[in-house]
């Protein structure tokens, strides 16, 4: 019995394996032409507080150790780079994704504007901008969903939406332009291990 359910799954497995590899095509064919910019990979311990501030808590055991992957953009033409940070862990991603963090420059460190949940690298930063600050277009895929598609964040003055998966899906066709930043491979070992703050 359990070799019959073992062959069905396989075969599931199988018949669902083109079907995955075109949705995959297809999202790389949207971002042909975008830049992809890889994360930064010295750790930053100014980021890291700022981290540990947006999650409340943090004193993982060992093996369940959140990473990060972050770039430095300069998202509303202040002439200062906030950061996109994209968090990954057992504790943080579900089917859906991951959290992303934008973070602020401030004197001594920077401070949260984003918290933005279910999320996938890469973030692309838009020209396009709403309220002085860059659209960040983001692909939404997994949780249910069954075909994944791409959605605008619009900063609304103080934040960005905090849920890509309740946004209008962006037409078919509509055209991706900007940059793609978090463009790395999103994998177990790579990333920076975040630190627990010290007491």
């Amino acid at each position: 019995m359990r070799r019959m359910l073992a062959v069905v799954f396989a075969a599931l497995i199988f018949q669902a394996a083109p079907f995955v590899a075109a949705r995959d095509a297809q999202r790389r064919n949207a971002l042909r032409g975008v830049p992809k910019i890889n994360s930064e990979t010295a750790p930053d311990p100014e980021i890291e507080k700022a981290i540990v501030r947006a999650l409340g808590e943090y004193a993982p055991e060992p093996g369940q150790e959140i990473r990060y992957y972050y770039n430095r953009v300069d998202l509303n033409s202040d002439g200062n780079f906030e950061a996109i940070v994209h968090l990954v862990g057992p504790s943080i991603c579900g089917t859906g994704g991951c959290n992303t963090l934008i973070l602020q420059p401030q004197r001594g460190g920077y401070r949260l504007v984003s918290n933005i949940t279910v999320t996938r690298n890469p973030v692309i930063v838009s020209a396009q901008r709403t309220k002085g600050w860059n659209d960040l277009i983001l692909y939404v895929a997994g949780g249910g969903i069954a075909r994944g598609y791409y959605v605008a964040l619009r900063f609304n003055g103080r934040t960005y939406p905090d849920n890509p998966t309740v946004l209008t899906a962006l037409g078919p066709r509509a055209k991706i332009a900007g940059k793609a930043y978090l463009a790395d491979e999103v994998s177990p070992g790579r990333g920076i291990v975040l630190r627990p703050a010290r007491r």
